[in-house]
């Protein structure tokens, strides 16, 4: 990841577990407020139909909920994000088995065509998968700091780290200095190191 080990690859997803334990409807809410969103829009961004992303999204959902428990960290970063990618592909082709596409000629994505690029970890459909896992979830962190960091302070940090933007322009186009970009760069990312294993900023 380009921007380091600014997370805890492990801590969130121990965390659920836990919280399954004792508290269902909290772990519920930690885990649909970090990757609802994700999912959804990977799903669209892959072609799939709004009506289906839905469709899909709540079952990968329903899945992750009902089988986290049985989910073993390898300590692996690239583990969860994996076996996310393994149930939803999973969970495309289960929708798409069922459709009587006879009569459906109106479906234009190809669900078994996607899952099966969305588990080949060499295809582009799977890198763009793990790009936006990654950006979405450092993104969540970065909310996170809103309160103690300036807008274009964090602003910078996104296009320079997250869309790698050159520091140079992305200093000139906020009325920053290079030094002074360079110096929020370097606060905000250790305040994320420093706020790993809090709730809304560290991943699974």
């Amino acid at each position: 990841m380009v921007w380091g080990p600014c997370v805890s690859v492990e801590t969130k997803i121990r965390k659920i577990q836990r919280l399954l334990r004792h508290d269902s409807d909290l772990a519920w809410q930690v885990f649909t407020e970090t990757y609802d969103r994700m999912i959804l829009a990977w799903l669209e961004q892959a072609g799939v139909q709004s009506a289906d992303a839905l469709d899909i999204r709540q079952e990968v959902l329903t899945t992750v909920h009902s089988e986290i428990e049985t989910f073993v960290d390898s300590g692996d970063e690239t583990c969860f994000p994996r076996w996310l990618r393994r149930v939803t592909a999973n969970r495309m082709r289960r929708l798409w088995a069922s459709r009587d596409r006879r009569h459906d000629c109106a479906l234009v994505a190809d669900l078994s065509s996607i899952a099966d690029q969305l588990e080949d970890h060499r295809s582009e459909l799977s890198s763009r998968w793990d790009r936006q896992y990654e950006s979405e979830l450092v993104q969540q962190c970065l909310d996170a700091l809103g309160d103690r960091f300036s807008k274009r302070n964090l602003d910078a940090f996104r296009r320079v780290v997250l869309c790698e933007e050159p520091q140079a322009l992305v200093a000139e186009d906020l009325g920053m200095s290079l030094g002074g970009l360079r110096v929020a760069q370097h606060r905000i990312m250790r305040a994320l190191r420093r706020n790993a294993d809090a709730t809304h900023c560290a991943i699974g």
